[in-house]
């Protein structure tokens, strides 16, 4: 068995993460190799010869930089990275017969990606380019997928479609829950930066949007360079500020501070924090806790309804 970790789940510890092969016989784990990482993710190949994983190189400002994949001897020895030349972060899935799967951005969409071991060299499995991914995985032959994927202005479905042609079969109808809602809608726009690099953002106009009016324009500017927004369709509704008092991303004062100001404004706010953690909330029993938390705000803020100690 082929597993990751870091010295510590702390964030600054990130940099330390790196592969281990546990032998189910005696129990021993022996690390993979030294090489610089962090690294992580392992999928064995079909053989049992080779591990494919996601490293980050050893970049000092990887955080930032693109994540890449690459292969080594089952029995230790030096990686090759085999995604150099893919400008984007390649998040590795699965090692089927017939290649490497992983996903990947594409500007404000989300592709699934099959890499020749050999080569290097990726083709995108998905189709239209408009099509965002968000979650995969495959049958054993790896003939069909299972994601989670949608269209501009619509909500993601699970769905299931053949990987060599592939055509997106919805298995569920999240959208039926807000049909008689009046959503806002997403354009993708494009500006070129300074650079002359060109740049996507998404426009999310009211319901009602009449292009003969003028309308105040509130710019969010968060994820870069190593996420996005997307012209996806999700719920847009306050939520509860829920952080961990531990957490070094964002740290806790940013939270404080945006309490007080949407507090000022006379907007409804609630400061949840949870004693012990991070930037994630990654134990089942505050999970649980915040899951009860968000029903409690969405049944009140969206449907009128009160519930209290929903947990209980």
């Amino acid at each position: 068995m082929a597993f990751s970790a870091a010295r510590d789940p702390d964030l600054g510890s990130r940099n330390t993460e790196q592969l281990y092969v546990l032998d189910l016989d005696d129990l021993h784990v022996r690390q993979l190799a030294t090489f610089d990482g962090p690294n992580s993710r392992p999928q064995w190949s079909p053989d049992g010869k080779q591990i494919a994983f996601e490293t980050s190189g050893g970049q000092a400002m990887f955080y930032y930089a693109n994540s890449q994949i690459a292969v080594v001897p089952a029995g230790g020895g030096s990686p090759r990275i085999l995604t150099k030349a893919f400008d984007e972060d390649a998040n590795l899935i699965d090692w089927g017969e017939d290649g490497i799967y992983f996903s990947a951005l594409q500007k404000t969409s989300g592709h699934l990606f099959r890499l020749n071991p050999s080569t290097g060299a990726p083709s995108r499995i998905s189709e239209p380019d408009r099509f965002y991914i968000a979650g995969a995985s495959f049958t054993k032959d790896h003939r069909t997928i299972a994601g989670v994927g949608a269209m501009p202005n619509q909500f993601s479905e699970v769905f299931v479609s053949p990987v060599d042609e592939f055509a997106a079969k919805p298995l569920t109808n999240m959208a039926e829950q807000w049909k008689d809602f009046r959503i806002a809608t997403r354009e993708v726009v494009e500006w070129k930066s300074t650079d002359g690099t060109p740049i996507e953002g998404v426009l999310i106009k009211p319901a009602d949007y009449d292009p003969t009016r003028k309308y105040p324009l509130l710019v969010v500017i968060h994820g870069g360079p190593t996420g996005i927004d997307l012209p996806t369709r999700g719920a847009d509704r306050y939520y509860p500020i829920e952080r961990g008092d531990q957490d070094k991303r964002v740290p806790p004062p940013n939270s404080y501070e945006l309490y007080q100001a949407l507090k000022d404004r006379g907007v409804p706010v609630k400061l949840v924090f949870f004693k012990g953690f991070g930037h994630q909330i990654n134990k089942p029993k505050q999970q649980r806790a915040l899951m009860d938390q968000n029903y409690e705000w969405f049944s009140k803020y969206i449907w009128g309804e009160e519930i209290q100690n929903s947990g209980q």
